[in-house]
């Protein structure tokens, strides 16, 4: 797709560009390989703190507005060997993306015992989708890839984080699909993969759009109010905050379930 701006690496990854430009879907996809490996106790600064407490099973410590440090020009001068030539007219770009990235390390939410709630970096992060054990990928955004169409189960709901956009005519099948999972973590067997499957529900940050959708999930499978389901998933991610054009579809919606 023409809009995508995070894309899966191709096989293999070269480590030089044929030509001096940038390319920013190549340094976003290099960006991740060197920070998957960096140490971040030098890219964030020390006063930053855990955050995100624990609230849920399975959920880790977070880091909130973190600033570069001299780890950071060790991640760029990195970044420049492996491009080939120098990056330093694109300092800005560079810094910021790396924000973005630490920004989205935090480990996934498990807000339900078949449904984590997560960022882009998690949704690309292979090591840690197989160890939650994850067999199915909802990717509610329009401009993130699907990383391993191999290997998990997808379904793609393609908006942007804008208050115009629709979520709630998607509703109804993101809903369908995660109850499937819900059926394939409870079976012993009559699954058509192994039983114990869980789905990993991403969207940029894992904060507006996939968190409206697990919301919305939430009001359906569990009959809950708008209310309540906002309160136990905020509990297990504390950070959520689907925009304004989104949670008026939930209101919408708590209507329309509770008709």
């Amino acid at each position: 797709m023409a809009d995508l701006e995070s894309v899966r690496p191709a096989s293999p990854t070269p480590l030089r560009t044929a030509t001096p430009e940038l390319s920013e879907q190549a340094v976003r996809a290099l960006l991740r390989e060197v920070m998957a490996t960096a140490d971040l106790e030098n890219i964030t600064s020390k006063e930053v703190g855990a955050t995100w407490v624990a609230a849920c099973p399975g959920d880790g410590p977070g880091r909130v507005g973190p600033s570069l440090t001299q780890g950071g020009a060790q991640v760029r001068e990195e970044l420049e060997r492996r491009m080939g030539h120098s990056l330093a007219e694109h300092k800005d770009f560079i810094d910021n993306e790396m924000l973005l990235v630490l920004a989205q390390m935090d480990r996934p939410s498990r807000v339900f015992p078949h449904l984590f709630l997560g960022s882009e970096w998690n949704a690309a992060n292979l090591e840690e989708l197989q160890q939650n054990k994850v067999t199915h990928i909802l990717n509610v955004s329009r401009e993130i890839d699907n990383f391993f169409p191999a290997l998990f189960t997808y379904m793609n709901v393609r908006v942007y984080d804008e208050e115009a956009a629709e979520l709630l005519p998607h509703w109804n099948d993101t809903f369908l699909f995660l109850s499937r999972v819900r059926v394939c973590h409870g079976a012993s067997g009559g699954c058509h993969r192994a039983a114990g499957g869980r789905a990993l529900v991403h969207c940029r940050m894992g904060l507006s759009r996939s968190a409206a959708t697990v919301l919305a999930y939430a009001m359906k499978e569990f009959g809950w109010p708008l209310e309540r389901a906002l309160r136990h998933v905020r509990h297990c991610r504390p950070g959520i905050l689907p925009n304004p054009g989104f949670m008026r579809q939930l209101d919408f919606y708590q209507g329309i379930l509770s008709a």
